[in-house]
């Protein structure tokens, strides 16, 4: 026959967890939590890159906009080419422009105002940049200028977190006509 105390022990120890159960079950939980870790991580440093390019994409935009602003109140003949396509670094960098005149040589300071990018502020890790040149017809062997229309050509390069230089960019081509402009 067995004792009221022998009963207590014998329940006892069916309901307890033994200490390789815990370690096993442990295991199984790192084995299932630490994969899961790694793929938020990255999903977060994904969604981090895909809101950095449409900022970028957002800024370039807004100089595209600015710019055509410009070309509508001035004219076309008021848009001066900044640079030739062929440069080896015909980029003109508008983040650190002091003044965001594109045009200083008018005389006329109606005009000049005119010629006054509005630009909203951006973080420090972005910056952007314009080029603008005359439009081609044909190929690059055999091609003319077209009188009547430019490209713009904006370019957005920015720092991604724990890089040291600008490493990512975006460019945004238009051409811009008399009368309208075209993204390519």
């Amino acid at each position: 026959m067995i004792t009221i105390k022998e009963k207590k022990e014998l329940s006892m120890s069916k309901k307890a967890f033994s200490l390789v159960e815990i370690i096993i079950a442990s295991m199984l939980l790192l084995f299932l939590a630490i994969p899961m870790f790694f793929m938020f991580r990255q999903s977060i440093h994904q969604t981090e890159a895909s809101l950095d390019e449409i900022q970028a994409m957002i800024i370039a935009r807004e100089v595209v906009d600015s710019i055509t602003t410009i070309k509508m109140s001035l004219g076309m003949d008021g848009i001066n080419n900044i640079s030739d396509e062929n440069e080896k670094n015909p980029w003109l960098d508008i983040s650190a422009m002091p003044r965001p005149y594109l045009w200083e040589d008018f005389k006329n300071p109606d005009i000049r105002s005119l010629s006054k990018l509005v630009l909203s502020p951006m973080p420090d890790r972005f910056r952007r940049m314009i080029k603008i040149y005359p439009a081609n017809i044909g190929s690059s062997e055999n091609h003319r200028p077209m009188p009547d229309a430019k490209v713009l050509a904006v370019r957005v390069e920015w720092i991604t977190p724990g890089a040291s230089e600008y490493n990512r960019s975006l460019e945004l081509k238009t051409v811009m006509t008399r009368d309208e402009v075209y993204l390519q």
